[in-house]
């Protein structure tokens, strides 16, 4: 049962993403962000640290629809695009601390956890404020008599970094984090050289009865400003809303799916390098 999994005193997740996608609202601007955000979501804070200080634009993200059978597009998980001025950009408001970021755009609501100094807040606290938040914008879409949200899909994004240096040299220590992970031995024969290189690997899963899809995403890269190198993946659950299942609903099947592969494919010694506890 999921209240019997193991918990982790340093996962080591370093940003999620909570996501809705409605109808585009007619007549939205980013100066509706603004109102918003001044007007609705600066009331919700419960700390007088929590102020929301900054906002700022940003590309919007495309609408993606998990669609099956014969329908199945195979696409990358998420894609941004610039868009021409008649079309409103993505808002971000961000959080005095830079733990919390808000993003807005006429057809989608997301709420970010990005690591700071402070640790993961876990899923349900974070689930908690997403609620407040879109219901927030709700009444806002409401009262600037844009419409009515009328959600299409949701979205989990969970994003772990694994520093060069920490259980991994190589893309050749990767088993030992990942062990269904591997590469060729580094002599099968005289044309491979010792030297590794970087891997990248993509996987996608149906969930059950076709309520979604989960995205796995690994990726060797180098982060700004530092260069430092680390492993990111990427976990990722959409899928529409129905009659049958909610955006609330979506997230459970997502968080529960997404906890249970990601417990599945690490290995013990990963666990306890995260400090498994019971």
């Amino acid at each position: 049962m999921a209240d019997e999994r193991p918990k982790f005193h340093a996962p080591p997740v370093v940003e999620t993403a909570l996501s809705v996608q409605f109808n585009s609202l007619p007549g939205y601007s980013t100066a509706h962000a603004g109102w918003y955000w001044k007007e609705y979501l600066e009331k919700l804070q419960a700390e007088p640290s929590w102020n929301w200080t900054q906002a700022t634009d940003a590309p919007r993200v495309d609408d993606q629809f998990e669609r099956f059978g014969a329908d199945d597009v195979w696409r990358p998980p998420f894609t941004m695009r610039q868009v021409p001025p008649s079309q409103p950009q993505r808002t971000q408001i961000i959080r005095a601390d830079g733990e919390r970021l808000i993003q807005v755009q006429d057809s989608r609501f997301i709420l970010n956890w990005k690591k700071q100094s402070g640790s993961y807040p876990k899923y349900r606290p974070l689930l908690e404020e997403f609620r407040a938040a879109l219901t927030a914008f709700e009444l806002f879409v409401d009262k600037a008599g844009l419409g009515k949200l009328q959600y299409n899909q949701w979205e989990i994004v969970y994003i772990d970094q694994l520093k060069k240096g920490e259980m991994w040299e190589s893309a050749r220590d990767w088993s030992k984090i990942f062990p269904g992970l591997s590469m060729p031995p580094a002599r099968v024969n005289h044309l491979l050289s010792e030297g590794d290189e970087t891997v990248s690997a993509d996987w996608r899963f149906s969930l059950a009865h076709q309520r979604g899809r989960m995205y796995i995403s690994l990726r060797q890269i180098r982060i700004p400003p530092s260069g430092q190198e680390v492993l990111n993946v990427t976990f990722l659950g959409r899928g529409p809303v129905t009659i049958l299942t909610t955006w609330e609903q979506g997230f459970e099947i997502a968080h529960e799916a997404l906890n249970e592969t990601f417990l599945a494919i690490t290995s013990p010694e990963a666990h306890k390098r995260w400090n498994e506890r019971a």
